[in-house]
């Protein structure tokens, strides 16, 4: 939905496809702060710069923790990263 001004307006089921996540996750992040949304007639809508700000917002997040650079490649990597996690219990 595109509004008079010229602004782009996301509903919480097309703002949930753009990040790959379930409408109800973008329930919990409007109830808790985390996204700014807009109400128009008992409808929640999102602008498109609310959704390009917590996307790059996640991913210069991903970025710094160096998460994108440590992916594990091989199933002994990932073994190798959780056996401390495991190793204690039986």
């Amino acid at each position: 939905m595109e509004t008079g001004n010229g602004i782009r307006l996301l509903t919480k089921k097309q703002a949930a496809a753009e990040f790959g996540i379930c409408y109800r996750t973008i329930e919990r992040w409007y109830n808790s702060g985390y996204i700014n949304r807009i109400r128009i007639g008992g409808r929640i809508f999102f602008s498109w710069a609310e959704i390009l700000r917590i996307r790059d917002q996640s991913l210069d997040g991903y970025i710094h923790a160096g998460v994108l650079q440590q992916q594990a490649r091989t199933v002994d990597e990932i073994r190798g990263r959780y056996d401390n996690r495991f190793s204690g219990r039986r």
